[in-house]
């Protein structure tokens, strides 16, 4: 009777367990909600541009950059480069499989809506992918501010 409820319990955990990974690079199980794994300051370690590592590139020129996702669906970013300063707000949605977030906000008076799919999402590490209009693929990722 033992070895029967031993069986039925890992059944059920490896059930559970293979039915939580949600993001192709994690993580399988986490205790926090993905929304509350999302929301953190976030800042970008790592950028690739359609597989190439292009962060020797682009992280010479970031003086500083802080990408705020709050739990109330608020976001703020802003970005310092030797070009100067990128700043705006507004609102971040999950899609409904929460494989996407979505940003909108205001580039002036253009509305901007840009869709990123998450690729990982653990505690303290935020791996999100756009296409951009161009068809280029953007992969970042981001580690806690």
């Amino acid at each position: 009777m033992k070895t029967l409820r031993l069986f039925v319990l890992f059944s059920i955990l490896f059930l559970f367990v293979g039915g939580c990974k949600k993001y192709p690079d994690g993580p399988v199980l986490s205790l926090r909600t993905r929304k509350h794994r999302l929301c953190e300051n976030w800042k970008r370690v790592k950028e690739y541009e359609n597989g190439t590592d292009i962060t020797p590139q682009v992280m010479p020129i970031i003086y500083s950059e802080s990408r705020n996702i709050f739990t109330d669906g608020s976001f703020s970013y802003n970005l310092v480069t030797n070009n100067g300063t990128v700043s705006y707000s507004g609102s971040w949605s999950f899609s409904t499989d929460q494989t996407i977030v979505f940003f909108s906000y205001y580039a002036g008076a253009t509305p901007v809506n840009d869709a990123f799919l998450i690729l990982r999402l653990k505690e303290g590490d935020l791996w999100m992918q756009n296409t951009a209009v161009t068809g280029d693929v953007y992969q970042y990722h981001f580690a806690p501010n």
